[in-house]
């Protein structure tokens, strides 16, 4: 059987026999208890029967000199391996998700090229066999073996060592002696783990995770080679002093130590048990993590940092976040990039900040006490303020020349903005009473993106910056956008949610690529949009019920040119291009196959396939209004049905062939009916696939091939398409919009 196809045969008396010079066996799906009892696997290299139905391989002893690979992952019927003392050259096991395995058999110490053991979540497996010696093992995976107690294999070639998630409560001495070249070592969750307390030295160890290791209250392990160190949510009440005198280290995780309380401070060195002065040692020796470059406290009890942490020369990223007992902070390392102190308590930061030439971001999020410096470091790119409480003074923040976006800070207690970096390219104004946006805005040559979100007493925009890409306004009691929008060449993107005064929208500019209007209840004029939507383009006016008649038919005259300019430009099977949805209740004349409920059924030459005609469908429902529950976290679909087959479907033998695909997203229940629009530049490539299959089938004289149309949404209180239509588009021969207007709906 091929690889990840599962094995449907039914042996209701068992297999009868293998050929005795098989040598590579895979039968995934495996339907039988064991394999025959005849069956000599002499000359078996790979036996490999993942999701078997085994309950054994067989009975007694084989010889099995050439077999170097056993895998029967997710055997869950499995209760024991055979005596594997005649399988000298075995180098790989795999038993993961083996669920009934009960046991490793003892005679697993005679498989002296075993390299990699995998038994991840055998959860019935509760101990291995005591005090064995595999020399060779380089890989022992016993992940989520939830029942294991006890560990005492040994192995000097091991590299990678997983215990996670099981019940060890502790180690003999004699595993540490032997796991010299041990690289990795992950006992995460091991609940039961409350000490490593003998002296472990582990030469070559550089990753060790004892996350989670909830009643881990100390542990002495030390390696010169340690790069990543993980104690988070253990209960360690301090760090043994070796750790800082690893400078290697790159990532020390102190996340969630409750009871950690304080850091170890840089020995001091009269404090140092030494005879005499000349025999005192390099400070910077005894205390260096002179590569530590990612420490993280987060959700920690620590008080207090030492002085000396501004002495990590590599510290490039620290996080403090929710660390409820700090109230300040001491002088920090200059190499620092990226500072988070979200929801603590910190008061105020050190006057140095200013200092730190290298800081990137300043994460100060649900910030209730802080007073911040009015000077911080020029490099600072894009501070984080959301949900704090800060002083009016910071938002000045002197010297801050090269900041590209602005801390996203709640703008109540402002009534106007200060003079904004000439490098911002991100600006987003939120909940403010501010009234006027200043005109000097339109200066800002490297504005990307704008959003104003609920600014009740905002009633006007200015020009906006000439490069602007994104703009954003909700909530807001704007009535007009400036008429010099249609001026930015760069703008691709506007979105206008609850704008409850806004009447008109200008003129708009051509490189347009989505234009969303929600909840705009005073919205009624709409200029043409035929100069814009020429490549992939989104349209929607949800819930803009105001909108005039002239405006409507603006919009909806306007679909066909754009859909038919986009096909011929563009040529695309991954459609739809166009998308369009406002107030309505009629589906525009111009769909030629029209039905009065969520499905349709049509028939097209096949002539327009052979000739490249056919440019795909433009496709118009009628959604009725709805309202979407508030437990409903995700937005409904509407998804089209296709079908497609031979017009002589009088033939039972003759298939149908379709498929699924999304055409709406309704992010917001409807308050009325609405109208809408997409167009797909083709058939994509699966319902090409289907026409190719059915030329199987055709008819020499079957000359037409029926389309069905079935339209629903994700369940049946959202099945909500009372009417829709369909148009098929074409293009003649000279590349010139040709929209086919002879067939008449059936």
């Amino acid at each position: 059987m091929g690889k990840g196809r599962k094995c449907n045969l039914h042996l209701p008396s068992g297999l009868q026999s293998l050929p005795n010079k098989l040598m590579y066996l895979q039968w995934d799906g495996y339907p039988s208890k064991s394999l025959p009892s005849t069956f000599c696997p002499e000359n078996l290299v790979v036996l490999s029967m993942m999701e078997s139905h085994v309950e054994k391989l067989w009975d007694g002893t084989k010889c099995l000199p050439s077999l170097k690979e056993m895998n029967l992952h997710a055997s869950k019927k499995l209760t024991n391996l055979p005596d594997l003392s005649q399988a000298p050259n075995l180098e790989t096991i795999d038993v993961s998700n083996c669920t009934s395995l009960l046991h490793v058999p003892l005679s697993i110490q005679y498989v002296k090229k075993l390299l990699l053991f995998n038994l991840e979540s055998c959860k019935s497996l509760k101990s291995l066999p005591r005090n064995i010696h595999l020399a060779s093992l380089e890989m022992f995976i016993l992940r989520r073996c939830s029942s294991l107690d006890e560990f005492s294999l040994t192995s000097e070639n091991m590299t990678r060592l997983d215990l996670r998630e099981t019940k060890i409560a502790d180690f003999p001495e004699s595993v540490w002696q032997h796991l010299n070249k041990l690289v990795y070592l992950n006992l995460e969750s091991c609940n039961k783990l409350k000490s490593l307390t003998s002296k472990i030295h582990l030469k070559s160890l550089q990753r060790l995770n004892l996350r989670d290791c909830s009643i881990l209250e100390e542990f002495s392990v030390t390696s010169e080679s340690m790069e990543y160190l993980n104690l988070r949510g253990t209960s360690i009440r301090e760090l043994p002093t070796s750790v800082w005198r690893n400078n290697k280290l790159y990532t020390l995780v102190l996340h969630s130590c409750k009871k950690l309380v304080n850091f170890p401070e840089r020995p001091k060195v009269e404090d140092l048990p030494l005879v005499s002065s000349s025999e005192r040692p390099n400070m910077d020796e005894l205390w260096t993590l002179s590569s530590l470059a990612d420490l993280s406290l987060k959700g920690s009890t620590v008080e207090n940092l030492p002085a000396s942490i501004k002495d990590l020369p590599s510290l490039k990223k620290l996080t403090l976040t929710e660390c409820k007992k700090l109230r300040s902070l001491p002088s920090l390392p200059p190499s620092l990039e990226d500072l988070s102190l979200d929801e603590s308590n910190i008061v105020c930061l050190p006057v140095s900040i200013k200092d730190l030439s290298h800081l990137r971001k300043l994460a100060l999020i649900n910030h209730k006490k802080l007073l911040t410096p009015q000077d911080l470091p020029p490099s600072l790119k894009a501070p984080l303020l959301t949900e704090s409480k800060v002083d009016p003074h910071l938002v000045s923040m002197k010297g801050l020349s090269q900041l590209q976006m602005f801390p996203q800070v709640k703008w109540k207690m402002f009534h106007s903005l200060p003079e904004l970096p000439p490098f911002l390219e991100e600006f987003s104004l939120s909940e403010s009473n501010i009234k006027f946006i200043p005109e000097s805005i339109k200066n800002l040559s490297h504005m990307r993106k704008l959003a104003f979100t609920k600014c009740t007493r905002l009633q006007y925009l200015p020009e906006l910056p000439p490069n602007l890409e994104d703009l954003f306004v909700s909530g807001c009691d704007i009535e007009s956008l400036p008429t010099s929008i249609r001026d930015l060449v760069h703008l691709r993107k506007i979105t206008l949610i609850e704008c409850k005064k806004l009447k008109a929208l200008p003129e708009l500019p051509q490189c347009l690529q989505s234009l969303c209007a929600a909840d705009c209840t005073s919205l009624k004029i709409i200029r043409s949009t035929k100069n814009i939507l020429i490549e992939d383009r989104y349209t929607f006016y949800w819930n803009c019920i105001n909108l005039d008649q002239k405006s409507r038919n603006n919009i909806i005259a306007d679909a066909p040119f754009e859909a038919a300019f986009t096909s011929l430009k563009e040529r695309t099977p991954l459609g739809p291009l166009i998308s369009i949805c406002l107030p309505g209740t009629e589906i525009p004349d111009w769909f030629s196959h029209q039905s009065t409920n969520s499905s349709l059924d049509m028939e097209i030459p096949l002539e327009w396939f052979v000739d490249s005609m056919f440019l795909g469908f433009a496709l118009c429902l009628v959604i009725g209004g709805f309202q979407r529950n508030s437990n409903e976290g995700y937005d409904p679909d509407i998804n089209c049905y296709h079908f497609v087959k031979s017009a002589s479907y009088s033939d039972p033998s003759v298939p149908f062939l379709g498929h699924c695909t999304t055409v709406m997203q309704v992010p917001r229940g409807f308050n009325s009916d609405h109208i809408f629009i997409c167009y797909y530049p083709s058939f994509n490539a699966s319902i090409l696939q289907d026409f190719k299959d059915l030329s199987l089938y055709y008819d020499a004289n079957d000359l037409r091939l029926r389309v069905i149309f079935k339209f629903k949404g994700p369940s049946q209180r959202l099945d909500i398409v009372k009417k829709c239509g369909v148009r098929p588009l074409l293009i003649a021969n000279t590349e010139r919009l040709h929209i086919e207007s002879e067939l008449q709906p059936e």
